[in-house]
């Protein structure tokens, strides 16, 4: 989920609510309520991040599909 329209190719935080990702070799798919994608980093938060743990750094391309920058290992 998120409130904002997505720029093309920029860095997006991908936060889960449930903690982070154990497998590190993709992401696996929790609820979509328990995912949140925002404009901040997590060291740009004052104090602990209200959507949890830092899953992966994405971004939107042209065709409307998400790309993983990194994921947080």
């Amino acid at each position: 989920r998120f409130g904002f329209k997505p720029v093309l190719l920029h860095p997006y935080f991908l936060y889960c609510r449930n903690g982070k990702n154990t497998n590190h070799d993709k992401i696996e798919s929790p609820p979509d309520d328990k995912l949140t994608l925002s404009l901040i980093a997590p060291e740009e938060w004052n104090g602990e991040c209200p959507y949890g743990e830092l899953l992966a750094i994405v971004r939107q391309l042209g065709d409307s599909t998400w790309e993983l920058i990194e994921n947080d290992e």
